[in-house]
């Protein structure tokens, strides 16, 4: 049950980093500098828990002082995939990301973030990334 949560959580820390970076809009070498400098590391999915919580608070530092709300949390912040979402909707989808969010719910039958089980939080992020897909996709051209 231990090696579950460890899973859960890091999972979770992996998208909010990702979803800091993205708020900071920083090009890849940028993202992995960071996550090097702080933990040795080039990749997400080479990091330990404790590792991606000091990359957590690095990002949230630089959120700090680019102006940006940073995420909330600390160093013993266990973030549930609720958050991870929340996160991820308000890097993807921008300023009105409650309204957007609120209506891919409501099309797709599902309820608010607070009340979905953990396959339907998976479901929102795999919506919120195929959006961030294509927006990046419309960008290149």
């Amino acid at each position: 049950m231990d090696r579950d949560n460890n899973s859960n959580a890091r999972r979770r820390l992996v998208a909010l980093v990702h979803a800091q970076a993205a708020r900071l809009s920083l090009p890849d070498g940028e993202y992995r500098a960071v996550l090097f400098a702080e933990t040795g590391r080039g990749s997400c999915t080479e990091c330990s828990v404790a590792e991606l919580r000091r990359a957590f608070l690095a990002f949230n530092r630089l959120l700090i002082r680019s102006g940006l709300a940073p995420f909330s949390g600390a160093p013993s912040y266990r973030p549930s995939l609720a958050d991870a979402v929340r996160a991820r909707a308000r890097t993807v989808l921008g300023d009105a990301w409650e309204i957007r969010l609120s209506g891919f719910l409501d099309g797709a039958g599902l309820p608010p973030v607070a009340s979905c089980s953990p396959a339907q939080l998976r479901r929102i992020l795999a919506f919120l990334s195929g959006v961030e897909k294509r927006w990046r996709d419309d960008r290149a051209f």
